[in-house]
């Protein structure tokens, strides 16, 4: 029974480490790549320690990109709703997370992402000196 007592806390200390890092983390950063999927969406984690304080500072520039599909007026979106979901608009085609795209898209999803969302991150307006 002693092992097991040890690994728990073990365990637990890891644990209380990582999300002292985490929270850490999203105090220092100024900018926030958040990758949406259901599985993003469904983490009590993200919703409880992450999502609230990154979307309650208006300072940090946060950049939600869709990553695998969801159905975005099913599931609750965690306070995302009032920013745009980067996804691929593929010509003719309908909107595309990166999971969707092909090899090529893929390429073509990165690049889109970069022109349509350096404006936020360059102090110059999205104009490289």
């Amino acid at each position: 029974m002693r092992r097991a007592d040890n690994r728990n806390a073990r365990s637990f200390s890891h644990a209380s480490r990582k999300h002292a890092g985490i929270a850490q983390a999203i105090s220092r950063c100024d900018v926030g790549l958040l990758l949406v999927s259901p599985a993003f969406l469904g983490s009590q984690y993200i919703a409880a320690h992450e999502l609230p304080k990154l979307l309650a500072n208006p300072a940090k520039i946060l950049l939600p990109v869709m990553l695998k599909k969801v159905n975005l007026h099913r599931l609750d979106l965690k306070g995302l709703e009032e920013r745009q979901l980067f996804q691929l608009r593929a010509r003719g085609k309908t909107c595309r997370s990166f999971a969707l795209c092909g090899s090529k898209q893929k390429s073509e999803f990165v690049y889109e992402l970069h022109e349509q969302r350096l404006d936020k991150l360059l102090p110059t307006g999205g104009h490289t000196p």
